[in-house]
């Protein structure tokens, strides 16, 4: 309490006090957090501080899972920087490095779960236009290595996070929420199979969560999330060998929902509109078949502009994925 009275939060501009503090989970002078404990701390962590005041701030590298050990200041940090053959020397999973290879993957897992996260944010907190968006409630009865907050910028758009940093157990956890007796809440971070808890007597919610991990309790039905691609063919980063004559290259886009069909028309291959259709009549998924002459040695790229779905709702931002043409595979492709 002492440390907020010394604060200055008030902008100006706005007229309001704005608490603009960055938040982070990582940051260049320090191990990846991911490499000395697990990709779960790392996803709880991104969900806490998505939803806690302040502005979240990603350390590149962390949305597609890099988990080299060490900092910038033992030389091993910013992989994301260039392509290095150095990571591969680094097995950090059964499968190799992530750092090897492309850097910036949009189909990654991690990055479309900060991806999700961010849609979540911007769709319960808006412009965040009023300093009741800063207020966070925290149960009068704390639970040992669980995390506890409401938040919103409306009483309609209140959300709870709860986590649990228990690296072991899980935790029952109950607590008193602002909702009355009967309300449904589901965990917005789950894309499929949402767990959907019930408000009991006097607003109480009890909950078991599973070591390290959180979950984010909103009111009714998850809020409409902008589409999003989900896959991409190739894949992105791959190294693919040249067609032979008379032959042709197919390329697929996967969206998470149907989309509206025009999108088709100016998705991009290599900054060039109309290689693209719908593959199915809902338009989920766009495909191109490219003939072999006019493919050649190097990278190339596809490009999806700011689209929206059947719903309506447009992309969060546009994609863009490249994959490498090579008659054969040696260390200049690679």
């Amino acid at each position: 309490k002492a440390e907020s009275k010394m604060l200055d939060i008030y902008d100006p501009q706005s007229g309001r006090k704005e608490y603009a503090m960055w938040n982070f989970c990582n940051n260049h002078d320090n191990w990846r957090m991911q490499s000395m404990t697990g990709p779960q701390q790392m996803r709880t962590c991104l969900a806490v501080i998505t939803f806690w005041p302040g502005v979240p701030l990603h350390y590149a590298g962390d949305e597609q899972g890099f988990n080299t050990p060490g900092s910038a200041l033992d030389g091993w940090a910013r992989e994301e920087l260039g392509v290095s053959l150095a990571w591969r020397a680094v097995r950090t999973t059964p499968e190799g490095n992530p750092a090897d290879g492309d850097s910036f993957d949009m189909t990654n897992p991690q990055y479309r779960y900060v991806q999700r996260l961010n849609a979540l944010r911007k769709a319960y907190f808006g412009n965040f236009g009023s300093e009741e968006c800063d207020v966070v409630d925290t149960p009068a009865d704390p639970v040992a290595q669980v995390l506890i907050f409401t938040r919103g910028c409306s009483a309609a758009d209140r959300v709870i996070v709860v986590a649990n940093f228990n690296s072991s157990s899980s935790l029952p956890v109950g607590f008193d929420t602002v909702w009355p007796q009967g309300t449904t809440l589901v965990d917005a971070l789950a894309e499929k199979n949402a767990t959907e808890l019930h408000v009991g007597v006097g607003g109480r919610i009890d909950v078991t969560l599973p070591p390290v991990s959180a979950m984010v309790l909103v009111r009714g039905s998850v809020k409409a999330l902008p589409p999003a691609v989900v896959s991409v063919e190739p894949a992105h980063g791959r190294l693919v060998q040249l067609p032979t004559a008379g032959q042709r290259l197919t390329l697929r886009l996967r969206f998470d929902r149907p989309m509206n069909a025009s999108l088709a028309a100016r998705a991009l291959v290599d900054g060039k509109a109309g290689a693209f259709a719908c593959a199915s009549v809902a338009c989920d998924e766009l495909e191109a078949r490219v003939v072999q002459s006019s493919l050649k040695d190097g990278i190339h790229s596809i490009e999806v502009p700011l689209g929206q779905g059947a719903d309506g709702l447009a992309m969060l931002a546009p994609f863009r994925s490249s994959f490498t043409i090579a008659a054969q595979a040696s260390i200049v492709a690679e």
